[in-house]
């Protein structure tokens, strides 16, 4: 349901930039665009990691990554092109058509590749604990996974060529 989900809040993002008429109007679609667009890719990366192994996870995951950079890439630079043939508005309305018929063709077409629910280490026996029984757990607590996640980037943050590409890629 995310990659259905996401794709359809897109598409309203988008084609409602089509009808956007005051920077208002264009702030919240680029904010539903954004969220969308958000989904869209940890919902594709989910279903790669659900659907693969960890022996061929990074072959499974490559061309999905690699399709989101070249939508990033060269998507701009086709709707500028199509902007010049049939005008700004009407790009917006064809490109949110079609992201809206993935999602109906998503709808129909995609499975959950995950039905069963998580169990997190907070749930015994698939249903929440109480505060009184979480506090008598023995795992960590979320201030000390955060301490020991900072200690292991700290070795690696020290190399500027890490630090740079960390920086790039916007955390």
């Amino acid at each position: 349901p995310y990659l259905v989900n996401s794709l359809l809040l897109v598409s309203l993002g988008v084609g409602g930039i089509g009808l956007a008429t005051q920077f208002e109007h264009l702030f919240v679609c680029r904010l539903f665009t954004g969220l969308g667009v958000a989904a869209l890719s940890t919902a594709a990366t989910m279903t790669m990691a659900d659907i693969s192994t960890p022996l061929n996870r990074a072959s499974t995951m490559a061309p999905i990554m690699s399709a989101f950079a070249a939508g990033t890439a060269f998507g701009p630079a086709l709707g500028g092109l199509m902007a010049d043939r049939v005008g700004i508005s009407e790009t917006f309305f064809v490109v949110g058509g079609s992201y809206l018929g993935l999602t109906l063709v998503n709808n129909y077409l995609l499975v959950e590749t995950k039905a069963k629910p998580m169990k997190f280490p907070w749930h015994k026996d698939g249903a929440a604990t109480t505060a009184a029984s979480a506090e008598k757990e023995t795992g960590p607590t979320m201030l000390e996974a955060s301490k020991d996640a900072v200690r292991q980037w700290a070795p690696l943050m020290a190399d500027a060529r890490v630090r740079n590409t960390v920086a790039m890629n916007g955390l």
